[in-house]
């Protein structure tokens, strides 16, 4: 910061002779107001509190369950459709990804090895607990569906998610 203040310092005296008392006090006083400035910032935002890794985790264990649930209604018989959710966190966003199961044999007996991960389902803002849909596998679309905090499985975290088709989607704009 000091050195944009040397900067703007430094094209105003080419115009306007300064001396070392004007320069020290204009000094002073942008820095003053740039430290008064992320404090009011903060007083608005602290509204919203950060994400607590147990809210993230019943989240997404209540999600991954109603997903298996609504997968399992609609595929009862082929629990090769059954696909779990899982989450990994990052520095500001959590993803959250489906487990998808791996498999044998498909031609004969399938059996369930494991599970490996195959695509991203949501993501977590983990400043404010905003429900994203997916613009990519590592990257979130620009806005907010939902909150992890306002609603619930029984409503679909208040339209955040849809279950059509079997499992859960995170829910297009309206």
């Amino acid at each position: 910061m000091i050195r944009h203040v040397r900067h703007y310092l430094m094209n105003i005296e080419t115009t306007y002779p300064l001396t070392v008392d004007s320069a020290k006090t204009w000094t002073a006083e942008i820095i003053a107001e740039h430290e008064a400035a992320p404090k009011t910032l903060g007083a608005a935002v602290a509204v919203y509190s950060a994400v607590t890794s147990e809210e993230l985790d019943a989240f997404v264990a209540a999600v991954s369950a109603t997903h298996e649930a609504g997968l399992k209604a609609e595929y009862p018989t082929c629990n090769l459709n059954w696909e779990r959710i899982e989450h990994s966190t990052g520095r500001r966003y959590a993803r959250l990804f489906t487990l998808r199961p791996e498999v044998t044999d498909i031609t004969g007996n399938a059996e369930i090895i494991g599970y490996r991960a195959s695509s991203a389902f949501a993501f977590i803002d983990l400043t404010n607990g905003a429900i994203l849909k997916p613009a990519g596998y590592n990257t979130p679309a620009k806005h907010a569906r939902g909150n992890i905090r306002k609603g619930d499985a029984s409503n679909l975290w208040n339209g955040a998610f849809t279950n059509h088709g079997g499992g859960l989607h995170v829910a297009y704009l309206r």
